[in-house]
């Protein structure tokens, strides 16, 4: 019985896949996602091997976020009055374009660190209007009956990248220098374009004029404003990123420095840090089902904390693999637990626009957080930064679960009247 509800769970998953358009288009997306990765090993070990100060190589992470958040509801607007295909497409090029870019600059000998910035910069823009377009056109692709196993696939995609890139990167790096992970990256660019060409044209009609979308935005920050639940939502997540991401962010000079590794060493620590992602993917659905949101996040939160704490201090090296597993499964099933609770503390009409929001506040505490803890490891030390953080995160999953021992935010908010 097991057996064939496990059978029947794995088809209504795969199912989109039988969408020929689904599946090209989820293909793309994943060596966009892959390439992504490949190029942020070449970029950060470039910077730690010409610059090497902590907070130079944190501020990477920190400049292929920023356009996320500073984009992100731009990027939503215009994913409803243009083309979406055309955007996705144009979005892949400008990513490409960085790629190129990195691989000519070092080939020419004129690869400094604030190009790198620029280039990574760009990449990032072009992540920020592919994003939108590419998810909300998930609707056109498979039934109705069909979007949250679509999403699901979308998610596990996300996470077999995170764990595959970095060990594909490591290896170009290893092999060929970080010149061998923007060549890599440029390819899987190229391909993922490629693959583009499948989505047949006019799958998104244009219904919205640039004012009907500057309307919805406005009145979609009003009802964030005041809601009571989205407040704590986007507060809780601007706190368990800008603490989270150092353990992201410092993971390059903790490998070279700390351990005194190599970029290989690098990419399988962060192979190690993406499988854990996928652990946590898989079980979180699960353990939503079990436990009451506010205290797994609470939970995940005090997990991560942990974690950052004995990574520097973990000299063995398969130990501090099972800590960085341990780390990205958490990390995963929080962030699940916060796009969950995006998606269902606010009325339908307002969902959009509410996790746009969300994500902008997400990569915001990415980007802000990877700066801080760049500037904290410069001036007092790279473990020290890396233990901090893990105890603020501690703390702060302690006061989550005090608030969910009052009473949760879990329920929709009605709020204020938004309007549009």
């Amino acid at each position: 019985m097991l057996h064939a509800a496990a059978k029947t769970l794995g088809h209504e998953t795969l199912a989109p896949l039988n969408s020929k358009v689904f599946a090209v288009i989820w293909a793309s997306t994943f060596l966009s996602n892959v390439s992504v990765t490949v190029l942020a090993v070449g970029a950060v070990w470039h910077i730690a091997t010409i610059d090497g100060k902590a907070d130079v190589v944190a501020l990477v992470q920190a400049v292929t976020l920023f356009p996320i958040f500073l984009l992100g509801l731009v990027a939503g607007g215009l994913a409803d009055i243009l083309d979406r295909r055309r955007l996705v497409i144009t979005a892949q090029l400008v990513m490409a374009t960085s790629s190129a870019g990195l691989a000519l600059g070092l080939w020419l000998g004129v690869l400094s660190p604030s190009l790198v910035f620029a280039l990574i910069f760009l990449l990032g823009c072009g992540a920020a209007f592919r994003l939108p377009a590419y998810q909300a056109s998930i609707g056109t692709f498979v039934p109705k009956e069909q979007i949250a196993a679509a999403v699901s696939l979308i998610n596990m995609q996300f996470s077999v990248s995170r764990a595959l890139g970095p060990v594909v990167g490591g290896i170009l790096v290893e092999a060929f220098g970080a010149q061998g992970a923007f060549v890599g990256a440029l390819a899987l660019n190229l391909c993922a374009l490629g693959t583009l060409t499948i989505w047949p044209a006019g799958h998104a009609a244009i219904h919205k004029t640039l004012s009907d979308v500057a309307d919805s935005i406005t009145a979609g920050l009003r009802y964030v404003a005041g809601s009571t639940s989205v407040v704590a939502l986007l507060s809780d997540t601007a706190l368990i990123c800008f603490m989270g991401s150092a353990l992201w962010a410092l993971l390059p000079v903790i490998v070279k420095d700390v351990f005194r590794g190599s970029a290989f060493d690098y990419g399988i620590s962060l192979a190690f840090l993406g499988a854990g992602a996928v652990i946590g993917t898989i079980v979180v659905v699960r353990l939503q089902a079990l436990f009451e949101r506010g205290r797994l996040l609470a939970a995940t939160c005090m997990v991560c904390g942990l974690s950052s704490f004995f990574v520097p201090l973990t000299s063995d090296e398969r130990a501090r693999w099972l800590v960085l597993a341990l780390a990205g499964a958490a990390w995963m099933a929080g962030l699940s637990v916060l796009v969950t609770t995006a998606q269902t503390c606010c009325p339908t009409e307002l969902r959009g626009r509410v996790v746009a929001t969300y994500y902008m506040i997400y990569h915001a505490g990415l980007a802000a957080g990877s700066w801080f803890w760049g500037v904290f490891a410069k001036d007092l030390g790279i473990a020290e930064a890396t233990e901090f953080a893990g105890i603020s995160l501690i703390v702060v999953g302690v006061i989550i679960r005090a608030r969910a021992q009052r009473g949760g935010t879990d329920n929709v908010d009605t709020g204020v009247a938004a309007g549009g």
